[in-house]
């Protein structure tokens, strides 16, 4: 019988260079950063508001698939920051947003009106993030109408 032959070092040390290759490549390509310009406004706007943590997503009992809720916890107000919000978040004009500040216990409801932005700004109730038909359940406290190109806005209510 014939004996097998032991490999070579040289051998040993390519296949392990090639199987390092092989992983760096597997990682790099698992962590590739993220191009999408939504997600990078995303991301820019959670920063900017200082929401560490934030939920953004659909209300699983909308009919109309058009009603989009953002639950965050900062010391600032979505209001402030509508346009930005507006280009972070929105993927369609005929949407509704409810951004609900747990730090401030505020709902604001922001929709595309035109070239404006209607933000409302109401009392936040327990629990109201969960279902449509009790957004917003609170008291209004104010309403602005917000320019999307200049960033102006004017309390209407």
């Amino acid at each position: 019988m014939k004996e097998k032959k032991k490999p070579s070092a040289i051998r040993t040390i390519a296949g392990l260079a090639l199987w390092v290759v092989v992983i760096v490549l597997i990682f790099r390509a698992c962590n590739k950063p993220n191009t999408d310009p939504k997600a990078i406004a995303r991301k820019n706007f959670d920063k900017e508001i200082s929401a560490e943590t934030a939920l953004f997503g659909k209300f699983s009992n909308d009919a109309t698939g058009r009603w989009r809720r953002y639950i965050y916890w900062a010391p600032n107000n979505v209001a402030d920051y509508a346009v930005d919000y507006y280009k972070a978040y929105f993927e369609s004009d005929d949407e509704v947003h409810f951004a609900i500040n747990k730090h401030f216990k505020t709902t604001t409801r922001i929709t595309k009106v035109g070239n404006l932005l209607s933000v409302a700004i109401y009392e936040y109730k327990e629990g109201e993030e969960n279902d449509v038909k009790r957004i917003p359940s609170g008291m209004k406290y104010a309403e602005y109408l917000v320019n999307i190109d200049t960033g102006e806005s004017e309390q209407i209510e």
